[in-house]
């Protein structure tokens, strides 16, 4: 098996980025009050899913803090796929 030297390919990913020949992706974060009211949670019940206090919750609610990477990868699929949320939730009752 031949070692990858990836070295080469970083520069090359680097001067492609500078030349602007990179395309990039933002998503839009989804309302987690919205979201946790479309899955019908209280605060204290969609705050255990993502392991956070009700208080933090409410301060992503009201825009004054956003949630961390993977906090906004768990929004996104509560957004997108409720149904995965709620069978978590099946599986694994919180409080």
């Amino acid at each position: 098996m031949d070692k990858r030297n990836i070295g080469p390919e970083i520069l090359e990913s680097i001067r492609a980025i500078k030349r602007g020949e990179c395309k990039s992706y933002t998503m839009e974060l989804p309302d987690p009050k919205a979201t946790r009211e479309r899955l019908n949670l209280g605060h204290s019940a969609f705050a255990a899913l993502f392991g956070i206090s009700a208080s933090t919750l409410e301060d992503w609610e009201e825009r004054q803090h956003k949630p961390s990477g993977a906090a906004i990868s768990l929004l996104l699929v509560a957004a997108k796929r409720p149904d995965v949320l709620l069978d978590v939730l099946k599986e694994a009752p919180i409080g």
